[in-house]
């Protein structure tokens, strides 16, 4: 963890109440900022958010914390890496059976491929629907709870710089669609549906 306490404070203080806004609100929500210079966040089932002390100092307004926060909150709330975690067992438990049959190949060359799927869909990430989807929803809860939901498509404007200049987002751009990718998705949603979330004065 990175040795902030007054930002450890802070994030915790948006990301409850933002996580307050969706459907799972008896999680035990806990958010916290890992001290490296990557730039990336990253949610886990149950209700854990971590962001990456690289991607804090990149964001220069509270309204940019909420929306990247709201972000990960909506894969939680939508289950995305359970999901994952579940597809990942169904593929180990189909790869040990092929193992078993093919246990007299000398070659086991579909069963040793069938092993490596798993360690792939870890390595790949979500789907990019499912990250559509939570920049979707992370608006929508970034609305409601008062902050500008536009942000999210200035994080991506800021994404979009970054990644040509620096090592730093390798990681997340080898496990997310392309900052233009999401923001050409976002386009096609956010007047509608963060004008109906918005909190009305």
């Amino acid at each position: 963890l990175w040795n902030n306490p007054k930002a450890q404070k802070y994030v915790n203080l948006v990301g409850r109440y933002i996580a307050q806004q969706g459907e799972r609100k008896d999680l035990p929500w806990a958010f916290a900022i890992v001290e490296t210079s990557s730039i990336n966040a990253f949610a886990a089932p149950g209700g854990i958010i971590l962001i990456t002390s690289g991607l804090y100092s990149l964001l220069e307004t509270e309204d940019e914390l909420a929306a990247v926060l709201a972000h990960e909150i909506s894969h939680v709330n939508r289950q995305h890496h359970y999901n994952v975690i579940k597809q990942q067992k169904m593929v180990e438990f189909g790869s040990n059976l092929v193992q078993k049959e093919l246990a007299q190949d000398k070659s086991n060359a579909m069963a040793q491929r069938l092993v490596g799927m798993g360690a792939e869909l870890i390595a790949r990430g979500l789907d990019k629907e499912a990250e559509f989807e939570a920049d979707r929803d992370g608006m929508v809860y970034a609305a409601r709870a008062g902050y500008d939901a536009s942000s999210m498509l200035r994080i991506m404007e800021k994404l979009s710089a970054a990644t040509a200049k620096d090592e730093a987002t390798q990681l997340l751009l080898s496990t997310h669609p392309s900052p233009a990718a999401r923001q050409a998705a976002l386009s096609t949603v956010v007047n509608a549906d963060i004008e109906k979330a918005g909190v009305k004065s």
